[in-house]
């Protein structure tokens, strides 16, 4: 039986390098449809932000890009990496994987990469585009498929690769479609404390020398509590738990999403550099 790995995730968040390595290590065929669509921008003399747009009024457009995944339900002898914002959705039987990035470094690597159908004159352009792209793109999926892209039910694994390597990504995501494979119902959840915007209320010391200790036994810390909003990831439970991962060097921690944040004013969130500096 084949491995089907499905990649979706925020653009700039690096699915196509970890794609590849995953490739190598699976020794897989690779299907992606956003090569597909920047094939198809280049053709229209777009780039891909306003072939975003055009799409939105010719939905038969992305019709023609989903309409070619789910005959890959039907591989199953094949090992298969699909990168595509929709794969979750058509390809049965699949792991299911989202990467995520802190806004500024997905920008940071897309300014830089230069692609023909993603140029920026400036960095605050590439943050203001893929700001602009996250939002069109949640708007596209609803209406042509009922389906909100960003919903992390969707996914039975979430990986931040903001300050982690292609090949610590690629990793990650082998060790835990192993124990998907174990259990269909699981949900894996990982992000980089540097990521994290933490409040500047004080953290328990006790509970912190607890965490460390049971680090240093090599046993597993429990999940840090993350509401996420416009690709800001704010720790709102379990700050103990991210502030020893990032005191032992932690590439990643495990965390849960929840939906609300507390509603009080006295609470600023700061960056894990400034946390540092204080």
């Amino acid at each position: 039986m084949g491995i089907k790995i499905t990649l979706a995730g925020d653009q700039g968040s690096g699915k196509s390098t970890v794609a590849k390595l995953l490739i190598e290590k699976l020794d897989a065929t690779y299907y992606s449809t956003g090569a597909y669509a920047r094939a198809y921008a280049t053709r229209m003399n777009m780039d891909i932000n306003t072939f975003g747009d055009y799409t939105r009024a010719h939905p038969e457009i992305d019709y023609e890009i989903d309409a070619t995944l789910a005959p890959l339900s039907d591989d199953t002898e094949n090992n298969l990496v699909i990168d595509s914002r929709m794969a979750w959705h058509f390809v049965r039987g699949s792991f299911t994987v989202f990467l995520f990035a802190d806004r500024v470094e997905s920008a940071r690597r897309i300014f830089t990469a230069g692609r023909s159908t993603e140029h920026f004159p400036t960095l605050e352009d590439a943050i203001a585009a893929v700001k602009d792209r996250r939002e069109n793109e949640i708007a596209r999926y609803s209406g042509l498929y009922g389906v909100d892209i960003y919903d992390p039910c969707h996914y039975a694994l979430m990986v931040d690769t903001t300050h982690a390597t292609p090949e610590q990504v690629a990793e990650c995501i082998v060790e835990a479609q192993k124990v998907w494979q174990q259990n269909h119902d699981v949900q894996l959840r990982y992000v980089c404390p540097a990521t994290l915007l933490y409040p500047d209320d004080e953290a328990s010391g006790e509970r912190m020398a607890e965490l460390a200790l049971a680090v240093e036994r090599g046993e597993p810390l429990p999940p840090v509590e993350v509401y996420q909003k416009e690709g800001n990831y704010y720790v709102v439970g379990g700050v103990e738990t991210a502030l020893v991962g990032a005191m032992f060097n932690m590439t990643h921690v495990p965390f849960v999403f929840v939906d609300t944040m507390p509603d009080d004013p006295t609470i600023s969130y700061i960056k894990m550099e400034n946390l540092l500096s204080c």
